[in-house]
């Protein structure tokens, strides 16, 4: 069966709708804020096989008279998370973040964070922002954060600044195939197992990346460019999928010990995230294989990528585009693959450097 409940409006001084404990058990929970947002209250705040909550503007009162519109509020807050143990979430704010604790394991259908009824999406220069109509785009400050107890599987979300889903327990997986999955400006992925799968991974467009897994690989298709801040997979099957479409993937820390990292940017470059001028270099790739593809060129000539692997592979496929690595020890195997493109690899003891003019 289904609950539904609408809080139509509210007083100034009390305008969010705050949950105790509301079990419906294999039914459907729907929940509709006017004019504020909603809260917790308790341990356990929903029960139900299905959950939908929105907020929206409404009148509120004072004196008992309507006194002013108020758009919706947030649905939970940071220190105090709507709790919830459902099978499938749907949830959109129209003003304000999304933060919900699920005690087992979720399917994520929707979960949309606006700013005056403003969804995120993809400014002129790459930018995540806020662009109303007729107005001027601006970096969004709202964030969702979802933590799981089990294998969830991620739909659609949007945060308009910071995104954060932690899996304690289970993997984290694609649940809509190739339609993206998450956009935020700065996304934050943790779990248990794997994050993605390689036949079918996590489709992001975020300015900023980090994922760490405890046992398991990560598999993630940026649309757009990104830097990849750090991302750390860890325990066996422990591989590193990193693609992009459009734009530069810049890249951080990857460390995956005894597993592959494989970076492709279709249409690009891959860059060396890190300032060479701040101290000594940062290694880019720890693991025992790394494979880079790129269209324009992979690392600089002032700040090439750095490596720690035993097997090194990298191909370019634009015309002249060059390759600039630098691996920190010996290698065991080394493929490279030019097209008529400058050549420098640094290694323990000496070089190799090609460039068809000379």
């Amino acid at each position: 069966g289904y609950l539904i409940l609408e809080n139509t409006g509210g007083a100034i001084a009390t305008p969010d709708v705050t949950l105790g404990q509301v079990d419906v058990g294999d039914g459907q929970f729907i929940l509709h804020a006017k004019g504020g947002g909603i809260r917790g209250a308790g341990p356990s705040n929903i029960t139900a096989w299905n959950t939908y909550m929105t907020t929206s503007p409404g009148w509120m009162t004072s004196g008992g008279l309507p006194n002013s519109n108020r758009p919706g509020g947030s649905i939970g807050t940071s220190g105090t998370p709507i709790t919830t143990a459902v099978d499938i979430l749907t949830a959109k704010a129209y003003d304000g973040g999304v933060f919900i604790s699920e005690a087992d394991g979720i399917r994520i259908n929707s979960v949309i964070a606006q700013e005056d009824g403003n969804d995120p999406q993809i400014g002129q220069n790459g930018q995540v922002v806020i662009w109303p109509p007729g107005q001027s785009a601006y970096s969004g400050s709202s964030d969702v954060a979802i933590a799981a107890g089990g294998d969830s599987l991620v739909g659609e979300i949007k945060a308009p600044d910071r995104l954060t889903i932690t899996v304690n327990g289970g993997k984290l997986l694609d649940y809509n195939q190739e339609d993206p999955n998450v956009i935020a400006q700065s996304l934050t992925l943790a779990a248990t197992g794997m994050i993605g799968q390689e036949s079918d991974p996590l489709e992001t467009t975020a300015e900023v990346i980090n994922a760490t897994t405890d046992n398991g690989g990560v598999y993630i298709a940026e649309t757009d460019g990104a830097t990849v801040q750090s991302v750390t997979a860890g325990g066996s099957g422990n591989n590193v999928v990193l693609t992009n479409g459009s734009r530069v993937l810049q890249l951080g820390a990857i460390t995956a010990l005894g597993g592959t990292v494989t970076v492709k940017s279709s249409l690009e470059s891959l860059a060396d995230a890190n300032d060479p001028t701040s101290g000594p270099a940062v290694v880019n790739i720890v693991a025992e294989r790394a494979e880079f593809t790129s269209t324009k060129g992979i690392g600089s000539s002032g700040n090439p990528i750095e490596t720690t692997v035993s097997h090194l592979s990298a191909t370019v496929t634009g015309r002249d585009a060059p390759i600039y690595l630098a691996e920190t020890d010996g290698l065991s195997s080394l493929t490279v693959s030019t097209k008529s493109g400058k050549v420098s690899i640094q290694f323990a003891g000496g070089s190799l450097d090609f460039n068809d003019l000379s």
